[in-house]
């Protein structure tokens, strides 16, 4: 079998290209086990802050305020677990290498998405 090889720089020898396609491969695979796991930690508040999103919607406030309300709130419920007596649950996230701050931002950019869809369909009804 016959193996394509790409001459890497540093060390000067080369490396095969099946071994690149490894590492992204493992890499894509790492950040899809990321993801659904601090979806696992989302999926705990994703109804309070989709009746949130509606309820400040309905008020007509602007989008970026909607958003900086929400990033606030999901600013202190992650300080709350990371140093109140629920770092225990933060436990579980770290022995898989997912960081506080990792699921602070899937959680805002998940958020920001499920706003988006509100609030785009609160103020087409309205």
């Amino acid at each position: 079998m016959w193996f394509f090889y790409v001459q890497a720089e540093f060390a000067s020898r080369s490396i095969p290209y099946n071994f690149i396609y490894y590492n992204f491969m493992r890499t894509i695979r790492n950040f899809l086990l990321k993801s659904r796991l601090s979806f696992h930690f989302y999926r705990k508040m994703l109804v309070v802050m989709a009746i949130l999103a509606a309820l400040i919607s309905m008020m007509g406030t602007p989008f970026v305020a909607v958003m900086l309300i929400k990033i606030v709130l999901i600013g202190l419920l992650l300080l709350s677990y990371e140093y109140v007596e629920k770092s225990d649950n933060l436990v579980f996230y770290k022995n898989f290498g997912i960081t506080p701050i990792f699921l602070f931002v899937f959680c805002v950019f998940t958020d920001g998405i499920l706003s988006l869809i509100i609030f785009k369909t609160v103020r087409g009804l309205i």
